[in-house]
């Protein structure tokens, strides 16, 4: 591999489905991390098939010269009766994190998004837009979500993804 002036990395979602779980599930985190490997890649965020002991997936990852990223995180902040419960799970997800080295938490808000909302039910087909409420609710949870990441020394990157309320940038604005 060529000596690039930066590192790559890869997610695991190449080996192992994050929502479709019958996507690589004889796949081990052994053959996914020796085929990061293979690949001359650095990096990778976590996989649900990845160890969840620190020492153990510190240890697998090392031995092959790479280095846990980020890992992604829900958030239901545009709902203020979840808050509190959100912003406690982000401030563990970010002690796991930074106890594995990582500098960044990608996070996605899920209020009214097709696939991860859990208030809503797997037959509704469309996204639920947020109104003036739910955007001032997501924007306060995501600071205070970025104040917790900056106690660990870690950023907070928002990962737009599709299904949800933040899909793109004209459908964030509509």
């Amino acid at each position: 591999m060529p000596n690039f002036p930066f590192q790559l990395g890869v997610h695991p979602i190449n080996w192992v489905g994050e929502d479709v779980k019958e996507h690589g599930e004889h796949t081990t985190y052994e053959q996914i991390f020796d085929e990061i490997q293979s690949l001359g890649l650095t990096g990778t965020e976590m996989g649900r098939k990845f160890p969840v002991d620190t020492k153990v997936l510190k240890e697998e990852l090392s031995k092959r010269n790479i280095q846990l990223v980020s890992q992604w995180k829900s958030v239901l902040f545009s709902d203020p009766a979840y808050r509190e419960q959100e912003l406690e799970a982000f401030r563990n997800h970010a002690e796991f994190l930074q106890q594995m080295g990582s500098k960044v938490i990608s996070t996605c808000e899920v209020g009214g998004s097709l696939h991860f909302d859990p208030r809503r039910t797997p037959n509704e087909q469309d996204v639920i837009p947020l109104d003036n409420e739910g955007w001032s609710s997501l924007v306060t949870g995501l600071n205070e979500a970025g104040r917790i990441a900056n106690e660990y020394g870690m950023k907070l990157t928002y990962h737009h993804h599709g299904g949800t309320v933040i899909e793109s940038l004209k459908k964030s604005i509509n």
